[in-house]
């Protein structure tokens, strides 16, 4: 990639016509149900506030590694894929080959096989999740509306999936929706984080409050 290029990509703007692709980038990234599937997941391993250090720690890692993944993906699709009009796999595919030859497609492949074992396991977990805290199920295999609910959530994909329907259209559309929803997310966690009836001595700060009102206002703009 052209470095000078992607400096110029950390300055916000959004090109003529592409306002659903930019808030579907925001939601594929920042998923709103990830943040259930974390707060269930750390409800379940830290127990004790002498944890909280090592919880911190954890999240810190993850979010950076999350981020250079996220940074990666965007920088390597702006140096070979900008411009070429992509409708399937295929097309990303191909603007690869002057790098990488006959291994292309089967680099693309293994990606691609890769995303969406994250996603069939991510994507149902969360559902799950969500409507175990709603409707009060117990989130383990032995609640059988817990574990049927992410075998449902599988097996439609796997129906569209073999309709021959192109999912490029539902995947920007779905991931647009996350964005759009994700400004609710923020400012609920900014909430309940500052009450210190709920919180305690480890409610969040003022500053910590500014900043987390700050990317609630720029998710709420761009959704």
């Amino acid at each position: 990639p052209d470095l000078g290029e992607v400096v110029q990509g950390l300055v916000p703007r959004i090109p003529s016509g592409s306002a659903l692709t930019c808030v579907a980038m925001i939601g594929t990234t920042v998923v709103p149900y990830n943040m259930f599937i974390h707060a269930t997941s750390s409800r379940r391993a830290w127990s004790d506030p002498k944890q909280l250090p090592l919880s911190r720690f954890d999240t810190t890692v993850t979010m950076i590694i999350g981020g250079l993944i996220t940074a990666a993906i965007m920088i390597s699709a702006g140096t070979v894929i900008r411009g070429v009009a992509v409708t399937s796999a295929a097309d990303m595919a191909g603007s690869l080959e002057p790098l990488l030859g006959s291994f292309a497609k089967p680099f693309l492949c293994i990606g691609m096989i890769a995303a969406g074992v994250s996603a069939s396991t991510g994507t149902p977990l969360g559902v799950s999740y969500v409507l175990a805290g709603l409707f009060g199920w117990e989130m383990s295999k032995k609640d059988k509306r817990f574990f049927y609910t992410k075998i449902i959530v599988v097996v439609s994909g796997i129906i569209v999936a073999a309709t021959g329907f192109n999912p490029v259209s539902i995947i920007m559309t779905a991931q647009a929706v996350n964005g759009i929803t994700l400004p609710v997310v923020v400012f609920l966690l900014v909430y309940l984080a500052s009450r210190k009836r709920l919180m305690g001595e480890y409610k969040s700060t003022p500053v910590q409050n500014i900043l987390g009102i700050m990317v609630g206002i720029v998710t709420l703009i761009i959704g």
